[in-house]
């Protein structure tokens, strides 16, 4: 297996590097300035000198309350792209790997989703998200589209990162309360994922921690297993007043596959490698 990482040097894309170095895994990952993944050219150039039997796509647009604003963006490196990328790789006979997100849910189901819930977005990110997977699976039936939420772990800006900051530089927290989703360690993601596309069992799977909890309840676990009493002011979605609008419940359930260790257990592992707060 030849694996063509694009967005190495991204938040899950660094995870996938690390663990496949572990794993003594054949992977490529082009640098944005050798591999724009808007140009068709070069996208091009790397498959012919490469030949890689599987693409991972790492990048995309994230912004979520910008991609309000900036819808034709979101849908260009979101959908248009994906679906470009998995049509030259299906005519170099390779697999694609398409990250998504718990946002192409509109949270109305209070237990959460499986992989075969039909997708209602609330916002243009999740919409560019949903058109993406749709333009992949018409483009090639070599497909793994892995859906993920609430990502931590190292190399990248996250909650759990944004609150150890705010708490080393004694900045007062306020955390939602109606927002419960699936806390996901990049570490375990990206052995999931690397074991997944292994199997060639193409189609669409959740990846994430087990259990759930609301982004207020995952605030106070982080400082609980520091030992470390900060003060967390309860929020509402509607305080906070951000742009796009949220589902209230994105839970993903996990029923392809089998679950993942319990987010409490793995943010504790990554707890373990950062630097203490006084």
């Amino acid at each position: 297996m030849k694996i063509l990482l694009l967005g190495g040097s991204g938040f899950v894309g660094s995870a996938l590097k690390k663990v496949a170095v572990l794993e003594g895994l054949t992977l490529h990952a082009p640098s944005h300035a050798e591999c724009d993944i808007r140009d068709g050219g070069a996208l091009e150039r790397v498959f012919e000198s490469y030949h890689p039997t599987v693409v991972i796509n790492a990048t995309g647009y994230t912004a979520v309350d910008q991609a309000e604003d900036e819808r034709e963006k979101a849908f260009e490196l979101n959908a248009e792209v994906v679906g470009r990328l998995a049509s030259l790789a299906e005519r170099h006979g390779a697999a694609t790997v398409q990250l998504s997100t718990d946002y192409i849910f509109d949270g109305a189901q209070e237990d959460g989703y499986e992989e075969d819930a039909l997708p209602t977005p609330l916002n243009v990110y999740g919409e560019s998200k949903v058109m993406g997977e749709k333009l992949l699976m018409q483009a090639t039936k070599r497909f793994f589209i892995v859906r993920t939420a609430w990502p931590f772990g190292h190399d990248g800006r996250n909650f759990v990162n944004t609150m150890l900051n705010c708490a080393a530089e004694g900045k007062p927290l306020s955390v939602v309360t109606d927002q419960r989703g699936s806390p996901t360690f990049t570490q375990d993601l990206a052995e999931s994922l690397l074991a997944l596309i292994k199997s060639e069992n193409y189609g669409i799977y959740h990846r994430v921690n087990s259990g759930s909890c609301s982004w207020y309840e995952l605030a106070c676990e982080i400082f609980l297993q520091l030992g470390i009493p900060y003060e967390i002011k309860p929020i509402t979605s509607e305080q906070l007043g951000r742009k796009a609008q949220r589902p209230p419940v994105s839970i993903l359930k996990t029923t392809k596959l089998p679950p993942l260790r319990h987010w409490r257990e793995a943010l504790e592992e990554y707890l373990q490698t950062q630097p203490l707060i006084l």
